[in-house]
């Protein structure tokens, strides 16, 4: 595996685990919120809290995704803390920038999915394999495509202190 996509696994790997880290506080809320308010609306209530939770740590692994195109090109420089601090007022533009990066994706599967749901028996197999094909190839595109959002915020936030094959990049 090339250096800098160990690098991109690994950033990847500590990001999703950041982000179930910082989830656990609404989660452990919600769970105990959940304990003591009876019935249904008990279990409203902790999932709304834990939705919550995990929203805002979402927010928060979003505004650090300028690692990712600082590893494709090669910025060393580039860490979870200046990330952040980079993203402070671009934080909208991140959130926007990804969720429409993904959604004509999520769309198209939510249509293989209800058309493949039409069959019947051996072709419903069929249908299904094939469905999950068109939708791994779907979720490579969403990522190609929410990567080059990121590409372009990074180009934006980033001073102008690249090395030039690090500019030549977005040219």
């Amino acid at each position: 595996m090339p250096s800098g996509s160990a690098r991109y696994f690994a950033r990847s790997i500590g990001l999703v685990l950041l982000l179930v880290a910082l989830a656990m506080p609404g989660v452990i809320v919600g769970i105990i919120a959940g304990t003591f308010i009876p019935g249904d609306a008990g279990k409203v209530v902790a999932g709304i809290i834990m939705a919550l939770g995990f929203i805002v740590a979402a927010f928060f692994c979003l505004r650090a995704w300028l690692i990712f195109p600082a590893v494709a090109i090669g910025d060393d420089s580039m860490n979870l803390r200046r990330s952040i601090a980079l993203t402070k007022g671009a934080t909208l533009a991140v959130l926007v920038g990804t969720v429409l990066a993904y959604i004509p994706f999520i769309l198209i599967v939510i249509v293989i999915a209800l058309v493949a749901d039409q069959f019947e028996g051996a072709a419903y197999a069929w249908a299904m394999i094939v469905a999950e094909f068109l939708e791994t190839l779907l979720l490579f595109g969403a990522v190609a495509a929410a990567a080059g959002v990121m590409a372009q915020i990074y180009r934006s936030v980033v001073p102008d202190v690249l090395k030039a094959e690090q500019a030549a990049v977005f040219d």
